[in-house]
């Protein structure tokens, strides 16, 4: 049986331009992506000085979000808790000038982030995940550099940097960086300052989240020529937060730093670089429920105040051997000692004065670490890199009580310490 099929050119032109539609519906609008130019692999440079969009970043873990990577567990306005591929805490690294710094709270209300202010740095680095053992234990998300760069051709004369951004809700972000010196040494001063009010909600309803950081740092450098850097630092930073999710707020986040820095490179030789440096951080965390609040409204029995803080000294010694012309090995010893205290109570002039009670220690943690880095140049283009490292670890927790539910229990493990040596290492190779 024969069948001829009929088809309009009118039907032909409809069926084509019902076709062209649906591919148009399937197509989706082009993505662009911002970040950072990578020239090495699995490192990222960038440089917080330079304009950043939609404002300027006004504390560490708000400058790490914009790189691909990170997010960010916010702790209120005036600082975040940084996660790197799904990973924070003690897995990422943050070094200031190479200082590790730890905060005091044990809810991570300031984490080490808390006290950084990107505009006072030069350079920000990421080494993503464990490709490196040179820089402290804990690392297996990877390691942000905080730094500082001295440059001893150009740190003759005066010179100073300085930023202001205005915005909504009394939003103002202030910095000034100035630096005087000459060819032998270098005096180099600084000083930030952030702050927002309460920010309103779609109904114009005034929401908790007011907010004020400040930060001071000086540094005084001997140069006595292009290899050499010996370095004495100091930094002080403060600041308080309103949280909108909780009934306490953050009205002390103080740090007090001082830190001894010595650098010696191209030394020629199989020992051809030393670096040694020594500091001290004090964090001095304050968390109540009515210095931010309307205290008129708070019964005296709800003045309450949890006065947590956290001494930490350390240190670290590097010596960088030069093997052969594309042989490089660093062999080197880190050690950091932290000391946890807290007390509690009432308001200042209540009945139980948090501030006339005793500090109670209830943590101390101690570690030594030894490291090794080789790094050989196979090509122009490709190199390999192996690392190991080695850390002591002590704990010793002095809590007499723990908190179980709404009531406090006998701490199992009050008084007693734990000791591990923990071994690490890498292997990769980059071509």
């Amino acid at each position: 049986m024969n069948m001829k099929l009929k088809v309009s050119a009118a039907a032909v032109a409809l069926a084509l331009s019902s076709m062209a539609q649906a591919a148009e519906t399937a197509t989706l609008e082009e993505v662009v992506v911002t970040a950072p130019q990578s020239t090495e692999p699995l490192t990222v440079k960038t440089n917080p000085k330079k304009p950043r969009q939609p404002v300027p970043a006004h504390d560490g873990a708000d400058y790490l979000k914009t790189i691909p990577g990170f997010s960010v567990i916010r702790k209120g306005g005036t600082d975040g808790d940084p996660v790197f591929r799904g990973m924070a805490g003690s897995r990422l690294n943050i070094l200031l000038d190479g200082e590790q710094i730890l905060g005091g709270c044990g809810g991570r209300m300031d984490p080490p982030t808390a006290y950084v202010f990107p505009a006072s740095y030069d350079r920000i680095t990421l080494l993503k995940g464990p490709q490196t053992v040179l820089y402290g234990p804990g690392n297996s998300a990877g390691t942000v550099l905080f730094e500082r760069i001295i440059n001893r051709a150009a740190q003759a004369g005066t010179k100073a940097d300085a930023s202001l951004m205005l915005g909504s809700f009394g939003r103002k972000d202030e910095m000034l960086d100035a630096q005087t010196g000459s060819a032998s040494y270098y005096l180099r001063a600084g000083a930030t300052r952030s702050h927002a009010d309460d920010y309103k909600d779609g109904n114009g309803s005034a929401v908790h989240s007011r907010y004020t950081r400040w930060s001071t740092n000086a540094a005084l450098g001997w140069t006595p020529d292009d290899n050499t850097r010996l370095e004495l630092t100091a930094a002080r930073s403060d600041g308080k937060a309103a949280y909108a999710d909780r009934g306490v707020d953050g009205s002390k986040f103080a740090r007090d730093n001082v830190g001894l820095k010595l650098d010696r490179q191209h030394m020629g030789g199989l020992l051809d670089g030393i670096e040694a440096q020594v500091y001290y951080n004090y964090i001095d965390h304050v968390m109540d429920t009515y210095s931010l609040r309307s205290s008129a409204t708070l019964p005296s029995n709800m003045m309450s105040t949890m006065n947590p803080d956290r001494k930490t000294t350390g240190g670290r010694l590097v010596g960088t051997f030069q093997l052969a012309e594309a042989s490089e090995f660093k062999l080197g010893l880190d050690a950091q000692n932290n000391e946890h205290t807290i007390r509690s109570g009432a308001a200042p002039g209540y009945a139980g004065d948090y501030t006339l009670k005793p500090r109670v220690k209830d943590a101390e943690f101690k570690n030594v670490g030894v490291f090794g880095e080789l790094r050989q140049d196979m090509t122009e283009t490709s190199r390999v890199i192996a690392g190991l490292r080695a850390d002591s670890w002590q704990a010793t927790d002095y809590r007499a009580t723990v908190a179980r539910g709404m009531t406090s229990v006998t701490n199992p493990t009050a008084n007693q310490t734990r000791k591990e040596t923990l071994s690490s290492g890498f292997a990769p190779a980059a071509f």
